[in-house]
């Protein structure tokens, strides 16, 4: 998923026919040939469908997002995500987790840590089966104390989403 220093890895750990539950860390100091079993575990977020994580700067927290997903049984999959939502921060390698943000009607998708003190977030609510608040949707702006929560721009364009090959500022934002 992303590297959080010059020799350690947040990788998924893998699953059948889903989304990743859990979030490991590949140490390449330990060489190869490593199985899940052996990786050192940091995260499993609430809602598998709707989850994105991030390293700080300077590589001594985890920032993650969670939010709410809807499932259809007459149209197989999710077909939604909204509130609640919330934004956390985790020490880099796992323990006690800290919200630093949440919302009751935000689906916030997605985060990067853009510079030592800043967050961006996606927020993207909607839903195949019922009526969710789309007016918020866009990019906004976070402190990463959780204050300064500032919308950016509505552009649809923009909500595609952050560069999945990579968690530099450069790739996702210009």
């Amino acid at each position: 998923l992303i590297w959080l220093d010059t020799t350690r890895l947040y990788v998924l750990d893998p699953e059948i026919d889903a989304p990743s539950g859990s979030l490991l860390i590949l140490d390449t100091r330990l060489g190869p040939n490593q199985n899940a079993t052996m990786l050192h575990h940091v995260f499993s977020p609430s809602n598998i469908f709707c989850w994105d994580a991030d390293s700080s700067y300077d590589a001594r927290s985890l920032f993650t997002t969670g939010c709410t997903s809807d499932f259809s049984t007459s149209r197989p999959g999710v077909t939604g995500a909204h509130g609640p939502s919330r934004i956390a921060v985790h020490p880099a390698t796992g323990g006690t987790t800290h919200n630093i943000f949440t919302s009751s009607t935000l689906a916030i998708t997605a985060i990067r840590a853009i510079n030592p003190t800043t967050l961006l977030v996606m927020v993207q609510n909607y839903s195949l089966v019922k009526h969710v608040d789309t007016s918020k949707n866009g990019l906004w702006e976070l402190h990463t104390n959780g204050t300064g929560f500032t919308r950016l721009t509505s552009d649809p364009n923009v909500l595609q989403g952050f560069s999945p090959f990579t968690q530099f500022p450069w790739s996702n934002v210009s």
